[in-house]
């Protein structure tokens, strides 16, 4: 096979080279990934032309949305007819072939449901817009004779189902190889599109990724991961009816932000940090729901790799579970991963995680500049001037607090031995 070349010997260009950064640019060429890495993910200009171009037109970079397409979603989302007419098959299949489906799905709303409201009657606000499988609304106009209700909330199971239709490329014959480990040893067409539904609708009641427990809050103590604060939304923040567009686009349609910080977890069961990164994320979809009024959904993360080292690696093992879980369970709920402060352990962690996933999420991978002015415009542009961390050069002074993270109305607590009874219960996930 032929070595791939380096980008730092394609031309006779005396460029800087950043030592911490060139097996992170190295690989990520190897693996036919633009070595562009502000996050422009269609460019394919070599790197030091890139770091050329930054250094004569850093004072004047500006970053538009438009450059991250993945970290914005708007609100109501176009349906062509052959899409929803597909949409509405497979909600009819999935009701007709998923045992008491529409009963079930109340129990496991995005976040959980408190034991305090498990009635299959309760229809509170807090519930109502987390649906996991939202009930159709009725099509109806408001006041201003604006229409109110979108094409997906015609559907039963809209939001959810349009999700994984899109992820399997919206198959006319609704079969396919996803999910990708219980059914790429399928012959023909796959599994039926409803299996990932089930699969799914199982995975929530058996994991239950809401939950925390005593072992994960000791996990961690020093805010390894959290979620905090929400991306801007498509509509430009000082735009104040929030609905100026014929995409009724609004200024609360927009992503959770989850912080990921893995030099600061403590030491400890490895499943149970799964289960805690897991239970950030599920949260993040649930405020973005409930934000958003059950339309988005999504979040943006952030991984600090300040001082992250060999002790704090999970293993391939506990890699490939998590990224199984995300895959499976949280289609198409990511925007986009910013990673920063990348040392020299990033040439293990991509060899470990980039190829267990899809080309779809690596192309969601944004890796920030060293340049100070090209390295500001992009995190201001995702996660929002407000949003930016005083350790990134930001102005949020937010400081985590364990005790009081977790004590809010939406926790819901359980044992560290019911976080472990998916392993038997569920082994696929073990």
């Amino acid at each position: 096979e032929k070595t791939p070349t380096s980008p730092l010997t394609e031309t006779t260009t005396t460029v800087t080279v950043d030592p911490k950064r060139c097996t992170c640019q190295y690989i990520w060429q190897f693996l036919g990934r633009s070595t562009n890495l502000v996050g422009s993910h269609e460019s394919d200009t070599p790197n030091e032309q890139n770091r050329q171009d930054e250094s004569n037109t850093s004072s004047t970079t500006i970053r538009s949305k438009e450059d991250f397409p993945t970290a914005f979603t708007p609100d109501v989302l176009p349906l062509t007819s052959e899409q929803e007419s597909m949409l509405q098959r497979l909600a009819e299949e999935s009701i007709e072939s998923i045992p008491n489906l529409q009963m079930r799905a109340l129990q496991v709303p995005w976040g959980g449901k408190h034991p305090s409201t498990l009635s299959d009657s309760d229809n509170d606000h807090n519930t109502h817009n987390r649906q996991w499988w939202a009930p159709a609304k009725t099509k109806h106009t408001h006041k201003k004779k604006k229409e109110t209700t979108t094409p997906l909330e015609r559907h039963d199971g809209g939001n959810l189902l349009y999700s994984y239709l899109r992820i399997m490329k919206w198959p006319s014959n609704l079969m396919a190889h996803f999910p990708f480990k219980l059914c790429k040893k399928k012959k023909g067409g796959g599994c039926k599109s409803t299996v990932a539904i089930e699969h799914t609708l199982q995975f929530r009641e058996v994991y239950q990724p809401w939950i925390v427990t005593p072992e994960m809050k000791r996990i961690n103590a020093n805010g390894a991961v959290y979620q905090h604060g929400f991306s801007p939304s498509l509509v430009d923040d000082d735009d104040d009816d929030g609905d100026n567009d014929d995409n009724h686009n609004n200024k609360n349609a927009s992503h959770a932000i989850v912080w990921l910080r893995p030099a600061l977890r403590a030491s400890g069961d490895e499943i149970m940090y799964i289960r805690t990164v897991v239970r950030e994320l599920e949260r993040a979809v649930a405020l973005s729901m409930e934000r958003s009024e059950g339309r988005v959904g999504k979040f943006n993360v952030v991984v600090d790799g300040n001082d992250f080292s060999f002790g704090v690696m999970p293993s391939l093992k506990g890699i490939k579970a998590f990224v199984t879980i995300l895959q499976d369970h949280y289609v198409d709920r990511l925007g986009v991963v910013i990673l920063t402060s990348m040392g020299r352990f990033c040439e293990i962690l991509l060899k470990l995680f980039l190829p267990l996933i899809t080309e779809e999420v690596r192309n969601k991978i944004v890796i920030l500049s060293h340049d100070p002015v090209e390295r500001k415009a992009t995190l201001e542009t995702i996660l929002g001037k407000k949003n930016i961390a005083t350790w990134l050069g930001g102005t949020d002074v937010y400081k985590f607090n364990v005790d009081e993270y977790y004590d809010t109305d939406d926790t819901i607590f359980g044992t560290d031995e019911e976080a472990r009874e998916y392993l038997v219960t569920m082994p696929y996930h073990a």
